[in-house]
């Protein structure tokens, strides 16, 4: 193992936790801050959510933007197609990323003698912060848990080098998205039919950072009519809808993932991030247009048939504009 250096408050020898929205170690203990680095200057700033507001005209709603409609297309993209979602993500890599697939099968359970106290310790090889729980010190291993010398090894995507800068921080334990991805289970059955989720979820269960991105999603859909009407016309508003920008993980799954905390995006440096995870950077090869309409047709499909009783499947025309939220 590499050379270890203890995260230690300075004024009262408490452990320090990396802050990444302040780009700061901080004391749990006295509140004391420490920068990262001395000449880091100010944190990037917040993401920027730019909504349009909708023009009112005579008391009408004015919605010109989503007044051109077409037949609907379900895109017929391969990584929509079961074979490719119902992948693991070792699986993915194989076909995707050689080298990234060789570092996450490597990764290993590795037990730490403490360099403080000698008492052993376990963690995951790909870590770069353990907390020894016998003497408490926080233990950091130097070469690595500098800021911007994340490995890219450990980054999956075509193109490692397009990891976002800003991101939500993970604030639950395993045991609560445990019980998160049950509930999920619960509420969509059919989308995780025919597979072993429960032990999924209990052995396999891993924590990434994924990238997404922020819209406001408009649409116009056409329906037929009941009754004596010949058409319904229902229009869709979603402000910030967050869409995934890679495929490694199941694209369509990650369309009912929700609500996100907006207000807590702050700068994001992998390199920093304390726990065993990994990180999924701006995919190339994913093409943002197909998923938003493939993701865009379910919304309205599944809402117009919960809320409105019509059928999913009769949409006969439709409409869509995703307004996309400056980073």
């Amino acid at each position: 193992m590499d050379e270890m250096f203890a995260i230690k408050c300075q004024n009262c020898g408490g452990p320090m936790y990396s802050h990444q929205a302040k780009r700061s170690f901080e004391c749990a203990y006295c509140g004391a801050v420490i920068p990262w680095q001395a000449d880091a200057g100010e944190p990037k700033s917040a993401l920027g959510i730019r909504h349009t507001p909708l023009t009112v005209v005579d008391g009408l709603l004015k919605l010109t933007h989503v007044s051109q409609l077409e037949r609907p297309e379900d895109p017929d993209w391969y990584f929509f197609n079961s074979h490719w979602r119902n992948q693991s993500v070792l699986e993915h890599l194989l076909w995707e990323d050689r080298g990234t697939a060789q570092e996450f099968q490597e990764a290993t359970h590795v037990s730490i003698p403490c360099p403080f106290c000698g008492a052993s310790f376990e963690g995951e090889s790909t870590q770069r912060v353990f907390e020894c729980p016998s003497c408490g010190n926080k233990i950091g291993i130097a070469d690595l848990f500098k800021p911007g010398t994340f490995s890219k090894r450990l980054t999956m995507g075509v193109g490692a080098e397009y990891v976002p800068e800003q991101g939500i921080p993970c604030e639950i334990t395993p045991q609560q998205a445990r019980a998160n991805a049950l509930e999920l289970v619960r509420r969509y059955p059919d989308a995780f039919a025919g597979h072993d989720v429960e032990d999924a979820i209990q052995n396999d269960m891993m924590l990434f950072y994924f990238p997404m991105a922020l819209a406001d999603l408009r649409m116009m859909a056409s329906f037929p009519g009941k009754g004596l009407s010949r058409e319904t016309l229902v229009y869709y508003e979603v402000l910030d809808w967050a869409y995934p920008r890679a495929n490694y993980l199941d694209v369509r799954l990650m369309g009912i993932l929700e609500p996100w905390d907006f207000a807590k995006v702050g700068s994001f440096d992998p390199a920093m991030q304390e726990g065993d995870f990994r990180v999924v950077s701006v995919d190339a090869s994913t093409k943002d247009q197909v998923v938003i309409d493939k993701l865009a047709l379910d919304i309205v499909g599944n809402d117009a048939e919960t809320f409105l009783g019509l059928n999913k499947k009769s949409i006969r025309t439709w409409a869509r504009k995703a307004r996309k939220h400056k980073a």
